[in-house]
């Protein structure tokens, strides 16, 4: 069962992406910019957009959770806890955008957990949203993101 609600979620999120700006598209324009200019609005974190758990929020207020691997729920050999503190990932979102590009580019691959639980593995294809922080449900979709590296949204419902 669960395979199946992975696999809807992932045609969906490949959908969106058709007209979304995606996490690849950020890291492009962020390593192409100018060093002198900053991403706006500025972005302090990244978390799971609660309106579609496996994208992801450009969050302005809180944020940044990233981690090595998926916890194993099934498990009765590690605690939440301990696995935590062994897979969480730091993620300090510098104003730089060639700095940023790379901290992004590293976060590939990686995992950030969905708003209700599970884990959404991180991709260049990832849909992106703006929300003001984890939970939040804006409905504001990043389309698009200007050689200025000014975030341009659309309410999307």
């Amino acid at each position: 069962m669960q395979n199946l609600i992975n696999a809807m979620s992932e045609v969906g999120k490949k959908e969106r992406s058709n007209y979304h700006a995606t996490f690849g598209n950020l890291i492009d324009k962020l390593k192409n910019a100018d060093e002198s200019l900053r991403i706006s609005p500025k972005i302090v974190g990244i978390g799971a957009y609660r309106g579609y758990y496996s994208d992801i929020a450009l969050c302005l207020q809180d944020g940044n959770s990233a981690y090595k691997s998926e916890f194993n729920y099934n498990s009765n050999s590690e605690t939440w806890d301990k696995w935590y503190e062994k897979n969480k990932v730091k993620i300090d979102f510098v104003d730089n955008p060639k700095e940023l590009a790379k901290i992004l580019e590293s976060l590939i691959g990686l995992y950030f957990n969905g708003y209700k639980g599970g884990y959404n593995e991180i991709t260049r294809e990832t849909p992106l949203w703006l929300a003001n922080d984890y939970g939040d449900c804006s409905g504001l979709a990043v389309i698009d993101i200007t050689d200025k590296l000014e975030l341009i949204t659309k309410t999307i419902e």
